[in-house]
């Protein structure tokens, strides 16, 4: 299976300022936008302070290659590809536990394709899509408690909210039901004990099992607990409340928008030639929500700038975001956030990824969050030294870095 991700490309700059125009059409909130209206933004236009957690890097606990972070109130959770682990730190970056069982044994497993930690922090679930499995240990000393079967979905993500799966396919194939060969390009598909319970988006088109992915995440949680996605395609963001999709927001970039209607239902191959062809230079496109919370809502999308895909459709993207804080009706629209506020790193993304690719929640009690990969803001240089948190080695774990907002 070729699953290609755009964020292969890591060299892109994010960003965020002001003049978008917020409208109401049939209680579905719109936002217009025009992509030439991004521009270059110093974080101090809206960020207060910043705190850094500097994740313990040391002989006993570097890491490769980080999926995804998960704070929360007690602890830092890291899931390492590399080794099949999850690392856990304290709020000091202090390695305090990691959960390493890979084998075929019980209460082990092959593959980590997914986490969930409860909300109180007693146990840490694994998923394991090779097994088919969620095995479930208490935290943080990962003393194996039981196993359950579950469906075998293949997806970029998955989320467990309340009683169900959610998992954002990104139109990968997929089986409904082990007895049948039809198989589906829904773009989320949601499962209970064992079963598919609902497709939403349901379709069928050509893969030839070749599939890509603008961003990794397309679920994004809320203070209040409420579960939102993103559509491939689908300039819609929406709500997912039990079985239901409800449409919260749609985004409107007018003439500076690609044709979904035109591509969403095309193959593969089509849709990624369409995105990245010089007759859509300058057109924005795929929009995923990151930030929904009572005040601040935020999102990014992206623009084609002007060079054809190659055979690999390394593609001629840079992502734009969009900030709207509700109190005060303040908005932000960049093409890149500048950090003039501590001198590392020089720019950061404001997404539900960072720049090499690790997923994570933008949002943290109160703060936005950005997670520094030394590997990618160091590129060449073996380290630096900076005044914020001291000498950085290229090969350091992530550092979490946490955004106060101004009070607008």
């Amino acid at each position: 299976m070729k699953k290609i991700y755009l964020l292969s490309i890591v060299w892109l700059h994010v960003l965020l300022a002001s003049c978008v125009d917020i409208t109401n059409n049939e209680n579905l909130e719109k936002i217009i936008i025009n992509p030439n209206d991004a521009e270059e933004v110093k974080l101090s236009e809206f960020i207060d302070s910043i705190i850094y957690i500097k994740l313990q890097s040391d002989s006993n606990c570097y890491t490769g290659i980080v999926s995804d972070i998960l704070i929360k109130k007690k602890y830092i959770y890291l899931n390492d590809m590399s080794r099949n682990a999850i690392s856990v730190f304290d709020k000091k970056g202090r390695l305090v536990s990691s959960l390493n069982k890979k084998g075929k044994g019980r209460g082990e497993y092959i593959m980590i394709s997914g986490f969930f930690v409860d909300s109180l922090e007693k146990t840490v679930q694994v998923l394991d899509g090779i097994k088919n499995q969620i095995i479930t240990y208490s935290n943080i000393k990962f003393e194996y408690i039981q196993k359950k079967e579950i469906f075998h979905i293949v997806a970029n993500t998955v989320r467990k909210h309340y009683n169900y799966l959610y998992y954002s396919t990104h139109r990968i194939d997929n089986l409904l039901d082990t007895s049948s060969t039809n198989t589906t390009n829904a773009d989320i598909i949601i499962c209970k004990d064992n079963h598919v319970i609902k497709t939403i988006f349901p379709k069928k088109i050509i893969t030839n099992h070749s599939y890509f992915s603008v961003y990794p995440e397309s679920f994004t949680l809320n203070d209040n607990n409420n579960l939102f996605a993103s559509i491939m395609f689908d300039n819609t963001f929406y709500q997912l409340d039990g079985l239901n999709a409800i449409p919260i927001l749609k985004i409107d970039f007018q003439k500076y928008g690609i044709d979904n209607e035109y591509i969403s239902l095309s193959s593969t191959e089509e849709q990624m030639k369409y995105i990245s062809s010089i007759e859509n230079k300058g057109k924005a496109m795929l929009p995923f929500l990151t930030v929904n919370n009572n005040d601040l809502l935020s999102f990014s999308y992206c623009v084609n700038i002007g060079n054809r895909a190659d055979e690999d459709y390394n593609f001629p993207f840079e992502f734009r975001t969009y900030l709207y804080f509700k109190n005060s009706k303040k908005s932000f629209h960049a093409k890149r956030f500048i950090n003039d506020i501590t001198d590392f790193p020089k720019d950061i993304w404001l997404t539900n990824f960072n720049k090499s690719a690790t997923v994570y929640e933008s949002w943290y009690q109160n703060y936005l969050v950005y997670i520094i990969s030394p590997s990618v803001e160091l590129n060449v240089d073996d380290k630096i030294i900076t005044n914020c948190i001291g000498e950085v080695h290229i090969n350091d774990n992530p550092i979490i870095m946490l955004l106060k907002l101004k009070n607008f």
